[in-house]
């Protein structure tokens, strides 16, 4: 990475930047989508000594500091932009470092296409900041310890470490699927660089790596509350489906790059520090296909695609310059290796334009789908912050797609919550326990009695409503009439509770 050009490095670097602000601003309006989003303020306020969760949930400490470190700094949206913008940026950042190795081109090309792929664009719309981050840092510690196995420069060694640490701390499904990870790398590295020395010192250092990480894994899997129930595939999606569902946005430039990363499994002798690369993504690759094929989760698949995307490019790069390196000062223009060349750069330019486009549409497509709050909505929760106090209790319908409004009553208007949702994509059992008690309060089966009853157990202040999700119809049921707005100036209405009796 580090070169006497290192500011043309800078300068890739700060044009993905660049790219990623465009990206995320245009798409939501400087606006997060998805309902994620509310929770992880929410918690990151917790960090901040503010009371805002009614449920007693635990997550992995490094994002929800970040967050909270924004939060102390600016308001709830433009703390949560800019660390959205921290994960994404990270992201394409980390893919650019690890196939910088392939050079400057090659390396920029698979950082915008891992950057814009579909299946990640989408995490960004619902919310999965959190693995995104730890995406990039497994991929940096990874390569990093590669590169020192090769180099012995300890400022590759901390680096790698540094990394390995973060991603422990950054999200529970990463951390363990590195701790395999590092060993398949080494192995792999060793394989295709055939290093005259140091193979054990290698192994050593990775599988000790692999040992404290895994560790880390399990002592805070232990540590979890009673009754955690990990969210694998809640919606019970096929194999094949999701298969699908990851490269569904352009199937054959998403095939074409699959068949190119296996194609590196083809070549064993490779420079060191381009085994570093090969080695890294496909073990990314390989452990977020196992975890999918044996959970069926389809968040194993965001890993292997990043995976493939950094295969695929050594592939495309070796292809090209091999074609190249043939040519010949005379060749005739209509000589078949000059032929074969331009063909190749007219069909990877082509492939590199159809994953771009057709990511940046499925962006705008997740980004419409995932919506829950926009400006009239951040209004909306604004009144309710102004009408209740610190304590009050809100009880949520689901949203749009059914997703929790209460998330965002929790996060940006810092009032505790009971969420409708549907309990398969709560892990915490006192997130389930709240989301049916709101799920059956909605449900419309309630007497009016029993209906008033339950929100004076509850301890409920207010109840939003989300227009636009399955639990409108209450809205027009006469008991709900009873109640005073707050405001139902956009989709999420906000009315006050009666006190009393049932009429």
């Amino acid at each position: 990475m580090l070169s006497t050009s290192w500011y043309l490095d800078a300068l890739n670097l700060t044009l993905l930047l660049a790219g990623v602000v465009a990206l995320y601003g245009l798409g939501t309006h400087f606006v997060p989508t998805g309902a994620d989003p509310g929770n992880w303020l929410g918690i990151a306020n917790e960090r901040l000594g503010r009371d805002v969760m009614a449920a007693d949930v635990s997550y992995l400490p490094l994002f929800p500091g970040l967050l909270a470190g924004l939060l102390s700094l600016w308001g709830p949206i433009t703390g949560f932009d800019i660390a959205a913008i921290i994960t994404i940026g990270a992201l394409t950042a980390a893919v650019y470092v690890c196939t910088r190795t392939i050079g400057r081109g090659y390396a920029l090309a698979a950082a915008v296409v891992a950057g814009t792929a579909g299946n990640q664009v989408e995490a960004y719309a619902w919310g999965g900041y959190p693995q995104l981050l730890a995406t990039s840092f497994g991929l940096l510690a990874t390569f990093f310890l590669l590169r020192y196995y090769d180099t012995r420069l300890r400022r590759h060694l901390w680096t790698g470490l540094i990394f390995v640490a973060a991603t422990v701390a950054t999200h529970a499904l990463i951390g363990g699927l590195l701790v395999v990870a590092l060993v398949l790398c080494t192995g792999y590295w060793v394989y295709l660089a055939r290093p005259s020395q140091g193979r054990l010192m290698a192994f050593l250092v990775s599988v000790s790596c692999a040992g404290v990480a895994g560790a880390i894994v399990l002592i805070s899997s232990i540590w979890v509350a009673e009754g955690v129930v990990p969210t694998l595939n809640p919606e019970g999606t096929g194999r094949l489906e999701s298969l699908f569902k990851t490269v569904r946005e352009a199937p054959v430039p998403w095939a074409i790059m699959t068949f190119g990363a296996i194609a590196v499994l083809f070549r064993r002798r490779r420079s060191p520090a381009v085994a570093a690369t090969v080695a890294s993504g496909m073990s990314w690759a390989l452990v977020g296909l196992a975890f999918f094929l044996v959970t069926a989760e389809p968040r194993g698949l965001m890993v292997a695609q990043i995976g493939v995307v950094m295969c695929a490019f050594v592939t495309i790069a070796g292809v090209l310059r091999s074609l190249k390196s043939k040519q010949h000062a005379g060749d005739h223009p209509g000589n078949a290796r000059v032929v074969a060349y331009r063909l190749l750069i007219i069909a990877s330019v082509s492939l590199f334009s159809a994953t771009v486009v057709s990511g940046l549409a499925a962006y705008a497509t997740s980004v419409a789908w995932y919506r829950l709050v926009d400006e009239a909505e951040l209004k909306s929760l604004d009144r309710l912050r102004a009408v209740s106090v610190p304590g009050d209790l809100v009880l949520a319908s689901r949203g749009a797609r059914s997703m929790p409004v209460g998330w965002w009553t929790q996060g940006y208007a810092q009032r505790q919550a009971y969420s409708g949702h549907d309990p398969a994509y709560l892990a915490f059992p006192d997130e389930r326990d709240q989301a049916e008690l709101a799920n059956t309060f909605f449900s419309g089966d309630l007497s009016d009695e029993a209906a008033l009853s339950l929100l004076q157990t509850s301890g409920a202040d207010f109840v939003a409503v989300d227009r636009r999700g399955p639990d409108a119809k209450w809205l027009r049921s006469e008991f709900a009439q009873t109640f005073t707005a707050v405001d139902d100036s956009s989709n999420i209405v906000i009315l006050e509770v009666p006190q009393g009796e049932a009429p």
